[in-house]
C-alpha cells in the first residue's frame, strides 16, 4: 500500500514559490545597447543569414501574399536587410525603403542587397523609427520585424508607421514576446545548443525577449497611440504580429 509523501511547511512554501517564479513573465527591461553597432551588428548578420529560413523567411511569406494599394514598401528596422532583400527578389516591381538607426546596419544592408542583386531596387536610409523622416500617406505597405521591441514607447513607433501609410495602405508588424522564465530560459537552451548560437547572440537575444511586449500589452500601446482597428494575433507562441489596414 502506497504511503502518502509529506513536506514540511517551509519545504512546500519554497516549492511553492518556485514553481510560481517559473511561470512569471518579468517587467520590460529595455536592451543595453538597442540600436546594434559595431560587432553587434556584424554578429546579427550573421546569425540572421544561417537562421535565415526560421527568422526571416515565415514573414516574407505572409508580406508577399499582401495586396497593397501601390507598390511603395517602406521597411522600419531593416537590420541587415534580408527582409527587404527577400520582398524584392518576389516582387520585382516594388520600391522598397529601408531605415534603421545604426550606420553599421545600413553599411551591412547596402553590402548584402549588392550581393544579392537588388542594390537597385531598395533604398537604405539612416534614421529615426519614431521620427519617419517621409510625407503622410506615403507608403501601401509598412513592414517592420523584431524592431518593436528596441523603441523605449512603442506606441512612438506606431503612430508614424500609421502615419506614413496611405489611406488604403497597411501597416504589417511582427515582434517578441516576452516570456515566462522557464520557456525563457528553454528557448536561450535550444538556441545555443541546437541552434548553436554563438555567446554574442545569446545575450542579444535574452535581451531582446525581455524587451518585447506581452499580448495583453499590445492593444494598450494601440490605443495610446489612437490607433482602431488593429489585429493581433500569436505567431506560435514566440512572437506577436500586429496588422493594420
Amino acid at each position: 500500500m502506497l504511503k502518502s509523501i509529506s513536506f514540511p511547511m517551509k519545504q512546500r512554501s519554497a516549492l511553492s514559490q518556485t514553481i510560481a517564479s517559473l511561470f512569471r513573465v518579468l517587467p520590460r527591461k529595455l536592451e543595453s545597447h538597442p540600436d546594434h553597432v559595431g560587432v553587434e551588428a556584424e554578429e546579427y548578420n550573421r546569425m540572421v543569414k544561417v537562421h535565415y529560413w526560421l527568422l526571416n523567411r515565415p514573414f516574407i511569406q505572409m508580406v508577399s501574399k499582401l495586396e497593397i494599394c501601390n507598390k511603395k514598401v517602406l521597411d522600419i528596422g531593416t537590420g541587415p536587410g534580408w527582409n527587404s532583400i527577400g520582398i524584392a527578389k518576389r516582387h520585382p516591381d516594388y520600391k522598397i525603403t529601408a531605415i534603421d538607426l545604426s550606420p553599421d546596419m545600413i553599411a551591412i544592408a547596402k553590402k548584402n542587397a549588392e550581393d544579392e542583386g537588388v542594390a537597385d531596387q531598395i533604398s537604405f536610409i539612416v534614421g529615426d523609427a519614431t521620427k519617419l523622416p517621409f510625407e503622410d500617406n506615403e507608403f501601401g505597405l509598412v513592414i517592420s520585424h523584431f524592431m518593436l521591441h528596441h523603441i523605449d514607447h512603442p506606441e512612438d513607433m506606431l503612430v508614424e508607421a500609421n502615419r506614413v501609410k496611405h489611406q488604403e495602405g497597411q501597416v504589417f508588424i511582427k515582434d517578441l514576446l516576452r516570456q515566462p522564465n522557464w520557456k525563457k530560459g528553454f528557448l536561450l537552451w535550444f538556441s545555443k545548443y541546437f541552434l548553436r548560437y554563438n555567446e554574442e547572440q545569446l545575450r542579444e537575444y535574452d535581451e531582446s525577449m525581455g524587451a518585447g511586449l506581452v499580448m495583453n500589452e499590445v492593444p494598450g500601446k494601440l490605443k495610446k497611440a489612437n490607433i482602431e482597428g488593429g489585429r493581433v494575433k500569436n505567431f506560435r507562441g514566440l512572437d506577436f504580429i500586429l496588422h493594420l489596414k
